[in-house]
């Protein structure tokens, strides 16, 4: 990440950690507008800093957080849309402090920075959901065969004797 978006960012962490709080409280999402406030804000701010630690412009520990992440929600019984939501008000937030604190050239570097990893987690989330469909459609096929077995033998009762 540019140097001045990591600084521009860490001075103005707590405002973006808060914007992030109040869309996520005020969106349609039921997980996060039900969410305790005591465990969203610390959420957001995990969140919020595992994109600070990308700061050497390499977005692999926002991206190894993100899978992560993606595992926990899933789990949680979050829906796409909801992670999804979560990434566009950071990405927003972001957006925010680099047009305000940058010019030129650093202006582009950090919208390129923030553009680039915020796909890459993008592309990782949809893959994460993808897999966990694709996972459930399978179990959902071993459990609809084991059913058919099941009403089959019972149709067709073995009398002990006749063996």
């Amino acid at each position: 990440m540019p140097n001045d978006l990591l600084s521009l960012a860490l001075h103005r962490k707590d405002a973006v950690v808060e914007e992030i709080v109040r869309g996520l409280r005020q969106s349609d999402s039921p997980h996060y507008r039900e969410l305790d406030p005591g465990e969203l804000r610390p959420r957001v701010v995990r969140l919020v800093e595992a994109f600070l630690d990308s700061s050497s412009g390499d977005p692999g520990a926002f991206l190894y957080y993100l899978e992560h992440l993606v595992k926990a929600r899933i789990a949680e019984g979050y829906f796409l849309d909801e992670m999804q939501a979560v990434l566009n008000l950071l990405e927003r937030q972001l957006w925010d402090v680099a047009v305000a604190g940058s010019q030129g050239d650093q202006l582009v570097a950090s919208l390129t920075f923030i553009c680039r990893t915020m796909g890459r987690g993008r592309d990782l989330l949809a893959r994460g959901y993808f897999e966990r469909a694709r996972e459930a459609d399978t179990r959902l096929g071993q459990l609809e065969s084991r059913l058919r077995e099941l009403a089959a033998s019972a149709a067709h009762p073995t009398d002990p004797d006749e063996e």
